[in-house]
Order: structure tokens, then C-alpha cells, then sequence
């Protein structure tokens, strides 16, 4: 019995394994694992023998040091015929030496991320498996090993409350919702290649989800001014990491940043408040009607239908408000507004008819009883 789980482990797990049984578990997880990516990939020898002094001979490297995971993960990673099969990149070297990381690792900092940082050693899990290090879900904590520690960014002037403000932002709430177009950390900063986005760049960054957004403001008088003044664009006036659920209080908080009250450019931000928040007031009576209706109940069907148009326009003005264009945004806020107007007189003209239909029913009734008793009584 002992002999045949001798020979099982050296089938099984090969040479390697039979010494090396602590690292069997995470390895038997990982995908290089379900992919037969042997031992020796990575760290050379012979796996077809017991003998120590064997299996540490042909090339043997060892427990790779930081300087020179980066070389052993790319042998197949920046490899075109080992990565095609898969659907894989195989740029990753080139862009990791792109990257703020790369940039200093190649000046000797071994201190920053490397492969086995972010993706793990023996346990390697496709990105798309939940318990992976870099799905989308763990992203942020992933990241926060480093970016969080504040010892280890204040010496590169770098603040650690990001992952804290990415985690109490928009963006983080629409991830834990399951929204897949959220971005974690690596949809603005790039994977192997990440940089911090700089002045110029932000708004392309942002634009990649926000487009009909970008388009509106790169036609705004901000954006040709805000690159001559050098300013954060998006960043400006939404913020970096702690995004916040966008209001029309905004149009009030921000632009006094910048603009003076009685200032021309100030008058325009509030009509543009006036025109959003109408709007919105209208829609509310609209529903506020529409509601009333329906406990009647009167069927509403057609007026919840027209609301929701009238919310898709106003939702539709929203990235166009970023073209400072009174104009544009109120062309967008006129047929919003209309359709709720027109919902609140149709349910006003509803309900009145309901209400009149109500008080001479009775009478309706009343008559017809009363000419009947007549018939009787003139027929005795």
C-alpha cells in the first residue's frame, strides 16, 4: 500500500511535489497548474527524479529573487506562440517598464510591485475567478497592500486614503452593486502599465466610459482654457478617487470655486440649475399625479411610460450641461419638461373626470329609481 502511494506522488506531483509538498495546495489551485505549467517552467532543474542533486541540476534557478521574477513570468508572457492559444497579451514586459512601478524598478527600488505582488506565487488565478487577486471585486484591497500602507507612500509623496476614498465612492458602490462597467483601480490607471493619469489625460481616462461627457466638454470654453491654466479637468470639479454621486447642488458649489457671484459665467451656472431642478420638480408632480391615479385606481400605464421618457431626456442633459450651453441643455430640458406637463393635465383631466363621475353616479342612479317608482306608481 505504501509502495503505490510512493509511485502515485511521483506520477502526480512529479519529483518536485514529493519535497516540496507545502506548496502542493495552492499550486494544484492555480491555473499554470490546470494548464500542466510544471515546477520546472518557472524554476528549472530535473521533476523525473528524487535525487536533490539531480532535480537542482539542468538550469536549476531556485526561488526566484524580485530582480528576477519579472524575467521568469515573461519567458511565456512575452512570448507570441505561448500566449496566442489563450487569447493572451504578451506585451506585458514592455508595458510593466511603461509603468510608474517599471520605471522605478528599473532604477533599483525593489520595493515596488512586481508579477507576484499582484498576481500571487503558486495559487495564480484567472482575473475572472472570483478568488483571485486581481478580480474585479479585490482589486482595491489588492492594490491597498501598498497603496494603503502610509508608512511605505509617504516616502514617495503619495497619499494612502485612496483605496479609503475609492471605496466610499460612486464608482465602488456600482462595483459592489455588480455593475461591470464600474471602474476598480486598473480602469483608469491601466493594468501592468499603471500611471497616474496627468494633466491632458484625465478627461480621455474619464471619456472612456463618460463619452457623450468628453465630447460636451471638449467643446466647452473650459477645456481649451483649463489646459492653458494646467487644471485637473474632470478631476476639478468630481474629484479623483472619491467620486460622488453627481447633483445639480454641484452646478452651486463648484463654480463659485472659481467664478465670482455677479460674475457672467457664474449667472450662467445657475440658469442651468434653474433649467435642471424645474425639470425635475415637474417630473415629481408628474409621478406625484400619476400615483394619486393609481390608487383610485385608474390605469396608468401610458402616463408611467411618458414619465420615463421625459426622465431619459433630462438624464440626457446631464452630459451636455458640460458644454456650458445654456442653449443645448434647455433643448433637452424643454422635451423632458413638456412631456411632464403634458402627463400632469392629462391626470388632472383624469381625475376630474373620475371625481365628476363619482358625485353624478348617484344622482344617475337617483333619477333612474325615481322615474321608475313614477312608472309604478302611475300604472296602479
Amino acid at each position: 500500500m505504501i509502495g503505490m502511494i510512493f509511485i502515485y506522488l511521483i506520477f502526480e506531483a512529479r519529483g518536485c511535489m514529493v519535497c516540496h509538498s507545502e506548496v502542493r495546495k495552492e499550486y494544484s489551485e492555480g491555473v499554470h497548474y490546470k494548464e500542466r505549467i510544471e515546477c520546472i517552467s518557472c524554476h528549472g532543474g530535473n521533476e523525473n527524479t528524487l535525487d536533490i542533486k539531480k532535480a537542482h541540476a539542468d538550469g536549476f534557478k531556485g526561488i526566484p529573487g524580485r530582480r528576477k521574477v519579472i524575467k521568469v513570468c515573461t519567458y511565456c508572457h512575452s512570448s507570441p506562440e505561448k500566449m496566442k492559444p489563450y487569447g493572451l497579451s504578451f506585451d506585458q514586459e514592455i508595458l510593466y517598464y511603461t509603468s510608474e512601478h517599471g520605471e522605478a524598478f528599473k532604477k533599483g527600488n525593489d520595493e515596488v510591485a512586481v508579477c507576484t505582488d499582484c498576481h500571487g506565487v503558486h495559487r495564480i488565478l484567472p482575473h475572472n475567478d472570483p478568488l483571485s487577486l486581481t478580480n474585479k471585486m479585490s482589486l482595491p484591497l489588492m492594490c491597498g497592500k501598498c497603496h494603503s500602507d502610509f508608512n511605505m507612500m509617504k516616502k514617495y509623496g503619495i497619499s494612502s486614503d485612496v483605496v479609503l476614498e475609492y471605496n466610499l465612492s460612486i464608482h465602488a458602490e456600482e462595483v459592489r452593486k455588480g455593475n461591470p462597467h464600474s471602474p476598480t483601480c486598473v480602469g483608469c490607471h491601466s493594468t501592468h502599465g499603471a500611471v497616474p493619469p496627468g494633466i491632458g489625460d484625465i478627461e480621455k481616462v474619464c471619456g472612456k466610459c463618460h463619452i457623450r461627457t468628453r465630447e460636451y466638454f471638449l467643446r466647452s470654453y473650459h477645456s481649451k482654457v483649463w489646459k492653458e491654466l494646467d487644471y485637473l479637468e474632470c478631476e476639478g470639479c468630481h474629484s479623483n478617487h472619491y467620486v460622488e454621486k453627481t447633483s445639480h447642488d454641484l452646478w452651486k458649489q463648484k463654480c463659485i470655486e472659481c467664478h465670482e457671484r455677479e460674475s457672467k459665467s457664474y449667472k450662467i451656472a445657475e440658469e442651468i440649475y434653474t433649467l435642471f431642478i424645474t425639470c425635475e420638480n415637474e417630473i415629481l408632480r408628474a409621478e406625484k399625479l400619476t400615483e394619486e391615479l393609481r390608487k383610485i385606481p385608474v390605469d396608468v400605464e401610458d402616463f408611467i411610460g411618458r414619465i420615463e421618457e421625459a426622465k431619459t431626456y433630462l438624464i440626457e442633459a446631464e452630459p451636455v450641461s458640460h458644454s456650458i450651453s445654456v442653449e443645448e441643455v434647455k433643448s433637452f430640458i424643454a422635451k423632458s419638461k413638456s412631456i411632464a406637463e403634458e402627463v400632469q393635465r392629462e391626470a388632472i383631466r383624469k381625475k376630474k373626470l373620475f371625481e365628476s363621475k363619482r358625485i353624478l353616479l348617484p344622482i344617475f342612479w337617483f333619477l333612474i329609481f325615481f322615474t321608475i317608482a313614477l312608472i309604478i306608481y302611475y300604472r296602479r
